[in-house]
């Protein structure tokens, strides 16, 4: 009879689970990496620091890393004067947004992304005379809680890209905050962005036609909960249709929102739930022969603009539950009865009412 039976098993149950254990370890924590990155090599790249193998620049860091790589990036040894070309769809993380610093020193873009899955966060990009960050031919990209500031555009798009993620940054003292050409389906959200001259500019009109089955100008971007004040236009859609300008507050510009459009080349959105106030002017709709029409505002909140909308004829826009404030660009309904509502839609198509209007003001829209 062996001695300590008990004993032996439990030894060899104890292997069993730890061989168990290494197996479910690395499945299990493969499900937290996210699903629009390429499988990452787990490789780390550290830039600034004082450990081994730390590089000084991170362009150097770029050019040794692999795609799915990660690169942090110290404050230790900031500011960073550079210039960086990102051609591997990487992951560029600072350590604190408010003190790790690259600084363009008045030169050409600060970052330029030319392949997709690129993700940049926590970094203070500055001083570019051209782009703080410039995205060409990248789709499936992030730009995440940055400061962006003292460029001439703050993030850029140039050339095609789709589901580009521009969200939680604060972009300050730019001539353009954020200007997207030629992009589809991408979403600007949650970003403070103030005295900014051209706030947000959304824009298609240098772009031939497509080749992803849209028309030309059917962009689908969403700009939501967004707090942008002190420009001369916090945003401008200009010749780009099937866009979201939603639960923004809009405060304190020249221009809330413009919305431009040609014959031939559309400018077709939804504007809805926005706090749009104090401005001198809340929506400038304009046009040439009917480019702007058709546009959806609803359930906007206008109050305290000097004027709150401006708009040419013969543009057959709908206004819905809207609250006016003080400032009514119109009277609705013209006479106050109700059934002059058909009579003068087919009568004078082109005059503009909000037949509903709120009596109150909406809630103001939260940042989460």
């Amino acid at each position: 009879m062996k001695k300590y039976p008990l004993i032996a098993k439990a030894f060899v149950i104890g292997i069993i689970l730890l061989f168990a254990g290494t197996t479910i370890i690395p499945t299990t924590a493969q499900n937290f990496e996210k699903p629009s990155l390429p499988t990452s090599r787990g490789h780390w790249l550290y830039v600034g620091g004082s450990g081994l193998g730390n590089y000084s620049k991170i362009q150097d860091a770029i050019n040794d890393s692999l795609d799915g790589d990660t690169l942090f990036v110290y404050d230790d040894s900031s500011p960073y004067y550079e210039h960086v070309i990102i051609d591997k769809s990487i992951t560029l993380v600072g350590e604190d947004r408010n003190t790790t610093i690259i600084d363009g020193t008045h030169g050409g873009p600060i970052f330029k992304i030319i392949v997709d899955y690129v993700s940049i966060r926590n970094l203070s990009i500055i001083n570019s005379a051209n782009e703080g960050v410039l995205i060409i031919n990248s789709s499936y990209s992030a730009i995440q809680s940055c400061i962006i500031s003292y460029n001439n555009e703050g993030i850029c798009n140039s050339q095609f890209s789709e589901n580009n993620i521009i969200s939680n940054n604060i972009l300050i003292n730019n001539l353009y905050g954020i200007l997207l050409f030629d992009n589809y389906f991408s979403t600007i959200s949650e970003n403070i962005l103030v005295n900014n001259s051209y706030a947000i500019q959304i824009d298609t009109y240098t772009r031939p036609i497509n080749t992803v089955g849209l028309s030309q100008e059917d962009t689908y971007i969403t700009v939501s909960n967004n707090h942008i004040a002190d420009s001369i236009i916090a945003v401008t859609i200009n010749h780009t249709s099937l866009n979201l300008i939603k639960n923004n507050i809009i405060e304190n510009n020249r221009w809330g929102v413009l919305f431009y459009g040609t014959y031939g080349m559309g400018c077709v959105n939804t504007l809805e739930r926005n706090y749009i106030r104090n401005n001198d002017l809340g929506i400038f709709m304009t046009c040439f022969l009917g480019g702007a029409s058709g546009n959806k505002i609803y359930q906007n909140t206008f109050l305290g603009n000097k004027r709150n909308v401006r708009y040419a004829l013969y543009e057959n826009n709908s206004w819905d539950q809207n609250y006016w404030g003080r400032g009514r660009f119109m009277p609705y309904p013209i006479f106050g009865w109700k059934h002059l509502e058909k009579f003068v839609n087919l009568m004078i198509p082109w005059i503009d009412i909000d037949w509903h209007p709120s009596q109150k003001p909406y809630d103001i829209p939260r940042m989460s």
